[in-house]
């Protein structure tokens, strides 16, 4: 079964972007317990960045399972393996799970590239997931990937959200360290105008 989804957001790509390292913790995604990266390089040709993350999860099991006697770790790791091309300005992540393989598998992509209606300002967010299950849950397989469509969707909108209020942390970050510069440029200028004010003062008169 696949799950599909795309949104706007008002933001530039090289902001979404960088936000989207800083994504978790956040309070919208506390499903996220930790995020630990496993390897990351830049392709000396293309410059285009590989990352690979290794993410823990924790969510309630879903009803299903306990119904058919299934059990679960609320714990689930998955694997997500990313590109960056800051050439094209596109920014591809694929995650698959790593726990509960017998069961079933999700695999997820999304996709960040600059809104072609606005490139400068905004950028186009896709998101697709499709969730198989094993041989063990054939017979159950609809039940249990209407069930993953359900998690998926919810935690996609939790997602946006997230993602959401770490641009605007960022940007509050980059505004307060622009201030704190400004401030430190306008002191600096006051004190140059203040000494040489004092050595016009103290010149002897010709």
């Amino acid at each position: 079964m696949k799950f599909e989804t795309a949104h706007s957001f008002s933001h530039p790509w090289s902001l979404l972007t960088f936000a989207n390292w800083r994504k978790y913790p956040n309070e919208h995604a506390t499903h996220v317990l930790s995020v630990d990266v496993l390897a990351r390089r830049v392709d000396p040709a293309s410059g285009v960045l590989e990352t690979q993350r290794l993410l823990r999860c924790k969510q309630a099991v879903p009803s299903i399972f306990k119904t058919l006697g299934i059990n679960m770790s609320e714990e689930a790791f998955f694997l997500e393996t990313s590109t960056l091309d800051p050439q094209t300005q596109v920014y591809t992540a694929k995650t698959v799970n790593l726990s509960l393989r017998s069961l079933f598998t999700a695999e997820e992509t999304c996709v960040f590239k600059p809104d072609p209606v606005n490139p400068l300002e905004h950028t186009l967010f896709s998101q697709k997931a499709e969730i198989t299950t094993g041989a063990t849950l054939s017979f159950f397989s609809r039940l249990v990937e209407d069930a993953f469509v359900k998690r998926f969707k919810a935690n996609a909108e939790k997602g946006r959200r997230g993602l959401e209020s770490v641009v605007q942390a960022v940007v509050a970050e980059a505004q307060l360290v622009e201030n704190k510069v400004a401030e430190g440029i306008k002191e600096g200028l006051s004190g140059l105008e203040g000494f040489a004010s004092t050595l016009g003062a103290n010149a002897p008169a010709r």
